[in-house]
């Protein structure tokens, strides 16, 4: 299925992709292999909701550049906001309003969220708006293995062993 949506032949245009993490390294850990597999078919844009831990401490965001960089990202568009973790719930309406302007102003075919049977409560309230207002769209749900109830996925993408190697390597970077 994946393969027909970033189908690489003469006639088709490059996707316009998103990708949603609630935390710095949910897109790394999540879907890094996928979207390197498809990049030459895809137009990338990463978008992080939260910079900062739930006592408003800030992350230290090094380690994701140095994570795009190894993926040979680091000249994507990549916007991290500054919702704080574990308490996107009492940030519904600022999330929503921040995705809302993306929709409205992006061009987008294809989006990839945390899903929605997660077990981290911000990575709920993410896939849960993504959904609401990128419904027209198609839409992925990406696993973190760490915050699934159990892994049940109903999709798998083959990875080269070199694609595997290199998000390998970038999420020791995390």
């Amino acid at each position: 299925m994946i393969e027909n949506i970033f189908s690489t032949g003469k006639k088709s245009r490059k996707k316009n992709v998103i990708v949603f993490g609630a935390h710095p390294d949910d897109f790394e850990v999540g879907c890094a292999g996928t979207i390197l597999k498809y990049l030459d078919s895809i137009n990338l844009k990463i978008f992080v909701m939260s910079d900062r831990y739930e006592d408003g401490k800030m992350r230290n965001l090094n380690e994701k550049d140095k994570s795009l960089k190894i993926l040979g990202l680091e000249r994507v568009p990549c916007k991290v906001f500054d919702i704080p973790t574990r308490i996107f719930h009492d940030f519904k309406s600022k999330i929503r309003n921040l995705l809302y302007e993306i929709a409205t102003k992006t061009d987008v075919d294809v989006v990839f969220t945390p899903p929605i049977h997660d077990i981290h409560q911000d990575h709920i309230v993410l896939a849960d708006e993504v959904i609401r207002l990128f419904r027209e769209k198609t839409i992925f749900g990406y696993e973190v293995i760490r915050s699934g109830y159990d892994f049940m996925p109903n999709m798998h993408v083959k990875l080269p062993l070199e694609l595997v190697n290199i998000k390998n390597k970038s999420c020791s970077k995390l």
